[in-house]
């Protein structure tokens, strides 16, 4: 299977489209199928790294939670490696 492809049983052949993390415990993707496309939200924001790095894909950051530390949030793509910086960052601020 090609990078940042799978098959859906319903909708068949898909491709990721996105991927976005809006604080330290939820993000989500979506991707593009050969009969409609998948939006999944309130997704585990680590889970939604690891399938971003997977695929070779950046993230969106999405939301005011990344002021915290010290990024602009609302679009900004960053890389899996960064992401998962930002994410540690952000439980420690957050005590989780």
């Amino acid at each position: 299977m090609e990078k940042g492809k799978f098959t859906d049983p319903i909708i068949g052949q898909c491709h990721y489209t996105s991927f976005y993390i809006t604080n330290q415990l939820y993000g989500g993707y979506s991707a593009k199928c050969a009969k409609g496309s998948i939006s999944v939200e309130y997704e585990d924001a680590g889970k939604v790294v690891d399938l971003a790095e997977k695929n070779q894909m950046d993230i969106y950051l999405a939301g005011d939670a990344w002021i915290e530390v010290g990024r602009t949030g609302w679009g900004e793509k960053v890389t899996p490696t960064e992401a998962k910086k930002l994410l540690e960052e952000l439980k420690h601020i957050r005590g989780f």
